[in-house]
């Protein structure tokens, strides 16, 4: 700010007077913009700090008082609170499960024990694991059991069935049940296989059996088997290159109809030969001991020398065919007519 500067009473008024004004204006310049003594300020230029409680009402900043719209710290009474019940329940009361209608209820409160991913709430709301012996309606022993599914029951197991009968048992109501055994590898010797292995210790063993069975009617009330029903067949597939087929195959064919005293069955050896592929009966076994020999379509090819021989029917005639030494010779007997000579000759009938 500038220094007055004190007239001396020599000094001529005039000059007295132009100094003074000229103090008094360095005095203004000083003073211009700033705010006087008693000011106000806009709530904007409050811009840090924190105003005391006091500073915006009357009464008493406390924790148990709240600043009212007249400006007054007061505590909040309960005529203050709007939209205030009017009623309560009493500390002690119940609720409709209805009423439940956010959150999740802890599994805790809905009954003892405790809940984890290996206990379930049963119907006395213990929280408990799940015996075996709960489970009502359940076959014997079995582990699983579904419809058209897999059942163990008393250490059988059934598949499309609940009543095993056999260690494992296959039900289907389809026109043929299979059981698919598949083999793929790249090397010599590959094989799918069933395999039959059976001990007896000391005594007798029968080994392993394949057995077929064949009844009309149903399971629950077979009937009796007719001519020419199928017991089993065995049959051996390869393929053409274009599609898989059989080229040998076994039947057991029922030769009448069946009762307890007649259960007559014919056995069918069925192969094809060179250039063949419908499969013709060869042999045919007759349950009374017959063997039948069926026409060969050609002469068979030459036998081992002095190690077997071929019996088989060409045309009219049944012939041995053998190998003496390197030298093949037939033996034949003309069946047609009444001839009863066998003739010899080095030259296939």
């Amino acid at each position: 700010m500038a220094n007055l500067t004190v007239l001396s009473l020599d000094d001529p008024v005039d000059a007295s007077l132009a100094s003074i004004n000229g103090n008094f204006s360095a005095l203004n310049n000083e003073l211009a913009g700033k705010a006087t003594a008693s000011h106000g300020h806009d709530a904007s230029a409050i811009v840090s700090g924190v105003l005391a409680a006091a500073r915006l009402g009357s009464g008493s900043p406390t924790q148990s008082t709240f600043l009212r719209g007249d400006g007054s710290w007061q505590q909040v009474q309960w005529q203050d609170v709007s939209g205030r019940p009017t009623s309560f329940p009493p500390e002690v009361h119940t609720h409709d499960g209805s009423e439940i209608a956010t959150g999740t209820v802890p599994l805790v409160r809905l009954g003892g024990g405790t809940p984890s991913p290996s206990t379930f709430l049963r119907g006395d709301q213990t929280w408990q694991a799940v015996s075996w012996g709960d489970i009502t309606g359940k076959p014997a022993e079995a582990w699983q059991l579904v419809s058209g599914g897999i059942a163990y029951v008393g250490g059988l197991v059934g598949i499309g069935t609940s009543l095993p009968t056999e260690i494992l048992h296959l039900y289907s109501g389809q026109s043929a049940t299979r059981i698919l055994v598949e083999a793929e590898r790249d090397q010599n010797f590959t094989s799918g296989e069933l395999v039959c292995k059976a001990w007896s210790g000391g005594g007798l063993c029968s080994g392993g059996i394949i057995r077929g069975y064949s009844a009309r009617g149903s399971r629950s009330s077979p009937q009796g088997t007719q001519a020419p029903d199928r017991l089993i067949q065995i049959t051996g597939y390869g393929h053409d290159g274009a599609v898989a087929a059989i080229g040998a195959q076994i039947r057991y064919i029922a030769g009448s109809a069946w009762s307890s005293s007649n259960r007559h069955t014919d056995i069918y050896i069925e192969a094809n030969g060179p250039n063949e592929n419908n499969i013709p009966t060869r042999f045919r076994l007759e349950g009374i001991g017959a063997f039948v020999l069926t026409v060969a379509p050609g002469t068979p090819a030459t036998p081992a020398a002095s190690a077997e021989a071929k019996i088989y029917v060409k045309g009219s005639k049944l012939v041995v065919q053998y190998n003496d030494a390197g030298t093949v010779r037939y033996k034949y007997l003309d069946l047609a007519g009444t001839g009863v000579s066998w003739v010899h000759t080095t030259t296939a009938p």
